[in-house]
């Protein structure tokens, strides 16, 4: 299991199916670190790290986090971009 860093968590968002909670965190250096936990086992992996080069773009990533309904994906929009995630594959498209 992953151990994810003692950072600020600033949005944590509960998955349509209610198995997984992704949580958003940031560093000092304004990068944003997406985990997943799954509710029944607690096992905590990393997601993704996604390089934030000013305030506004941190800002608009974790005003605009999303679970798609079907609990397979997360979406948000940066810089006028929507990204979706899919959480099996660790893929994203924008």
């Amino acid at each position: 299991m992953e151990v994810p860093p003692k950072l600020d968590v600033a949005r944590t968002l509960l998955s349509p199916n209610a198995r997984l909670v992704m949580w958003a965190c940031h560093d000092e250096k304004r990068h944003v670190s997406l985990w997943l936990t799954e509710v029944t086992t607690g096992k905590t992996k990393f997601f993704a790290k996604l390089p934030t080069p000013d305030l506004d773009h941190f800002t608009s990533i974790y005003n605009s986090l999303l679970w798609l309904p079907d609990s397979r994906g997360i979406s948000f929009v940066s810089q006028g971009t929507l990204y979706l995630f899919d959480v099996k594959q660790k893929k994203h498209t924008y």
